[in-house]
């Protein structure tokens, strides 16, 4: 799990994502062609089904996998997008600072009954009827009140209990909630080892210093401009991403690399059994119903991650885009230290080199686009009331629907396998 953890951190970073932002910036990407491609299990020639944005099927369509997949590229250089800018608040500052707070908290044995925030130390068990579903009563369960772990009712009855206290008792969970057994009485035996009060640090000269500010306009003059770094890169990451989504939806694509479908299936398949684990979903069915999904949004992910890769190194061979040996080490190394490893070559050992050069390489090319994109910087504001973010909107100079051919006659198209892309024979 550790390992899958910072895989994502890695690609998060080297494409230039950092997590400290306290912004919510998610994005929407609208390019000009809103369907997606959702693939069923068998290989060519299979019906697929086109959905909008909010999964409704538009129409069927049929497509084929191919040992190299063969595509015409849409237009790349020739597009429009506007990039949200994020200004930082006085209370954005004030937030970063009190995430800081809370990583340097203090936990203290206390000797009281305990009380929301605390953190509750159990051994205990819950049942439905004969079942164990729940079983903690050889290892330590740390019940933060508030968190609502196993729901609001569990820690409710923890509420006031105490080092030694034993409690028994029952809750009921409705159909829909989200903690618990759903739908299910769980019997509960809980016995409390001791209740932990949380210390925050108060914002004083000794934390300040420990920080390695002299005072307190400087650390906060510090903390607002890495937040304002933070969302400029986050603002160039989704920029980024729509504008490779929206070559994709200008592309034409013949049929998809049957290689790069097995490869990207099977990354899928590893992801979504580390979400079972992580959720504890016993089922992927079970999983996807808990994550409001269903098989054909994770097929329709991975015919995009298919489309993505044909035509990142498509672009990249026709643009001659390259990872050279000493911006791999310049990048990695610097990154390597920021996640504990020795060196690049420990690295490498850990997640490989051609992985680590794609995430690089994917970042060349998205400045790439950028450079040549005309590029509308407009003030982000967070709508809460929205049912989705909208961050970053892109739209091109061709019609909707349509595709544009760079550098190639009307009867021409690539052909690409996983490393190289060759100009089509006749």
């Amino acid at each position: 799990m550790k390992r899958i953890v910072v895989l994502a951190l890695i690609a998060a970073m080297a494409l230039g994502m950092t997590a400290c932002s306290s912004q919510k910036e998610e994005t929407k990407a609208e390019p000009s062609q809103s369907t997606e491609a959702v693939l069923p299990e068998t290989a060519t020639e299979e019906e697929i089904i086109m959905t909008d944005d909010e999964g409704f099927v538009t129409e069927p369509v049929t497509f084929e996998l191919s040992e190299k997949g063969e595509f015409k590229l849409g237009d790349y250089k020739n597009l429009k997008a506007v990039r949200y800018v994020v200004t930082v608040t006085d209370d954005d500052v004030d937030d970063y600072i009190d995430a800081i707070r809370e990583e340097n908290a203090e936990y203290i044995v206390v000797d009281r009954g305990a009380e929301q925030g605390d953190i509750v130390q159990v051994n205990m068990t819950g049942k439905v009827g004969d079942e164990v579903i729940y079983d903690y009563s050889e290892e330590v369960f740390d019940v933060v009140l508030g968190y609502e772990d196993f729901g609001s009712k569990f820690d409710e009855k923890l509420m006031g209990a105490k080092a030694g206290d034993e409690l028994t008792f029952s809750i009921s969970y409705d159909e829909d909630s989200y903690a618990g057994a759903p739908g299910e009485t769980v019997d509960f035996a809980v016995t409390v080892n001791l209740v932990n009060e949380k210390k925050i640090p108060e914002i004083d000269d000794e934390f300040i210093a420990s920080l390695g500010y002299k005072d307190e306009a400087e650390m906060k003059a510090a903390y607002r401009d890495i937040i304002t770094q933070n969302n400029e890169e986050n603002s160039n990451y989704e920029l980024r991403e729509t504008l490779f989504q929206s070559v994709i939806d200008n592309s034409e694509f013949t049929s998809y690399s049957k290689e790069l479908y097995d490869a990207e299936k099977s990354d899928a398949d590893a992801t979504y059994s580390m979400y079972m684990e992580w959720y504890g979903a016993g089922t992927i069915e079970e999983l996807y119903e808990m994550m409001g999904m269903t098989e054909n949004d994770v097929e329709a992910e991975v015919i995009n991650a298919v489309a993505r890769k044909m035509v990142m190194n498509a672009i990249a061979e026709k643009e001659k885009i390259e990872v050279t040996d000493e911006e791999f080490n310049s990048h990695y190394s610097t990154l390597a230290e920021e996640l504990g490893f020795e060196s690049v070559d420990e690295l490498k050992t850990e997640y490989g080199e051609e992985y680590l050069r794609q995430i690089l390489l994917e970042e060349k090319i998205g400045d790439a686009l950028i450079a040549t994109a005309t590029v509308t910087d407009e003030e982000f504001t967070y709508d809460e009331s929205a049912e989705g973010d909208e961050f970053a909107v892109i739209e091109d100079e061709a019609a909707e629907g349509e595709t544009e051919d760079i550098g190639f006659d009307d009867d021409e198209a690539f052909f690409v396998d996983d490393e190289t892309e060759e100009e089509p024979k006749e």
